[in-house]
């Protein structure tokens, strides 16, 4: 007969675990030990630092505790996690050789869109747009781009179809072009980042089509008999807006009310 394997011997409820949170949360890392007897219970971190001994934290970092909620747990708790804190720890209990389970801690960060990204723009008309929207998040969010255009019907921003020329570059899409842009495809561009973790978020980046005053007269010729009131017409476009004046035989004519 084979030797008799000794009961008493500690012994771990599994070899290996693996714990995934989102960033600022607690992380709780699980270590369940039968037959511990005298001997004593540590976790080390990653670079194999000595975090606790028994239920005492031994370190200088008070987002870490021992939680014992049976007799036989020695959790590691590890509040407001950070992604800084992924990677692999180790319960050891002092043995010879010592026994360990390792737990592997992953932690998701929801989707940000960096200040970096483009707030604004303003350009002439004909240019090349580049509009960034640069994120960060665990795993890489991914980022869709929408058109919203002033609906004078509705009183709000609907969405709108990409004018002619408008791409998208980057791994992650996160950069809009919009090549030789029109003053119609003046409008607001949103981003939105999502990577699954949080709800989506968004930034709206208004762009503004600069073009020079164009003029319209709807009526360029009018008769009308003396004593009469006449209406002369004129139409101005331009963005920036400009101010207009009439003159009569080269010179400017006051005190005219613009509608």
């Amino acid at each position: 007969m084979g030797p008799t394997r000794n009961p008493l011997v500690p012994t771990f409820d599994a070899a290996m675990a693996n714990v995934t949170v989102k960033e600022g949360q607690v992380a709780v890392l699980p270590c369940e030990i039968k037959f511990l007897g005298t001997h004593s219970v540590s976790w080390a971190d990653k670079g194999n630092t000595v975090l606790t001994l028994e239920d005492r934290r031994i370190i200088d970092d008070d987002r870490m505790s021992v939680e014992r909620p049976s007799t036989k747990a020695w959790n590691l708790h590890i509040r407001e996690v950070t992604h800084q804190d992924e990677g692999l720890y180790s319960c050891m209990v002092n043995t010879s050789p010592v026994k360990i389970k390792q737990v592997t801690l992953k932690v998701k960060v929801p989707a940000k869109i960096l200040n970096v990204s483009t707030e604004s723009a303003t350009v002439r008309e004909g240019a090349t747009v580049t509009l960034q929207c640069h994120t960060s998040g665990i795993p890489e969010p991914t980022v869709d781009w929408r058109r919203l255009t002033a609906s004078e019907e509705k009183g709000e921003e609907i969405q709108s179809e990409f004018c002619p020329g408008t791409t998208t570059v980057g791994r992650e899409s996160d950069v809009l072009i919009i090549h030789n842009i029109s003053r119609e495809c003046g409008d607001i561009y949103e981003c939105v980042a999502n990577n699954y973790i949080d709800a989506p978020v968004s930034r709206l980046i208004p762009v503004r089509v600069q073009f020079p005053p164009e003029v319209e007269m709807p009526t360029k010729r009018l008769g009308q008999d003396i004593g009469k009131e006449t209406i002369l017409e004129c139409k101005i476009t331009a963005n920036p807006q400009v101010r207009g004046i009439w003159t009569k035989n080269g010179k400017e004519i006051k005190n005219l009310v613009w509608s």
